[in-house]
């Protein structure tokens, strides 16, 4: 078996990236609900492994402690730790697809980025949010900011439908993942059937 780097983030800040991206949740309800699936299949991954095949790092501690997280990296690769691994940025190369997503890539890390949740997640989102991921954010040592109390049903249907709107919009405007999936089921029938189906009309 490979390696395996595990970089562990606090959702509640992942959940803000993920609502503005063109893909994934557009509620923090969804978004707790993929973090915890997300971290079930993580789980099967772990007691899969032998001893020291996976090495576990924090976002928030690369963003605060780079050189000393990363050269922790390096050794669990095998590999030397250089100072151009934090000079990312000043790499030129053209990007294909999300431009917004990939837009941070010209940046150096962000340690402002820690806790953005606190500033922009309405109190009632973090509610929700904990409400659902509170085991999974206290296994992984983040603190809760709220009671946590379980969600009532009539709550959880409501939280259930409300971002699906949002969510075919989403879908319907990200042209660069239809582009993606449409190349995927291209190699797919190439792989199946030993060459690419013939997807656009007037081609036969």
């Amino acid at each position: 078996k490979v390696p395996v780097l595990h970089i562990v983030r606090d959702r509640r800040d992942v959940a803000l990236s993920l609502i503005a991206a063109q893909f994934g949740p557009k509620t923090v309800y969804a978004a707790a609900k993929r973090w915890q699936q997300y971290l079930r299949a993580i789980g099967a991954i772990k007691r899969s492994l032998r001893p020291g095949m996976l090495h576990e790092i924090r976002y928030e501690n690369l963003l605060r402690r780079p050189e000393e997280v990363l050269r922790g990296v390096c050794e669990f690769l095998g590999e030397s730790y250089s100072p151009q691994l934090l000079e990312f940025h000043k790499d030129a190369t053209a990007y294909n697809g999300y431009g917004a997503e990939h837009r941070n890539l010209r940046n150096p890390l962000m340690p402002q980025n820690v806790a953005r949740w606190r500033r922009e997640i309405s109190p009632g989102e973090v509610r929700v949010f904990e409400s659902v991921a509170a085991r999974e954010l206290t296994d992984y040592g983040y603190p809760l900011a709220t009671p946590a109390a379980p969600l009532r049903e009539i709550e959880r249907y409501y939280l259930g439908i409300a971002g699906l709107p949002a969510k075919a919009v989403a879908l319907l405007r990200n042209h660069v993942g239809h582009a993606e999936e449409l190349q995927l089921m291209k190699v797919r029938s190439r792989v199946i059937f030993g060459h690419p189906l013939r997807l656009l009309a007037g081609k036969r």
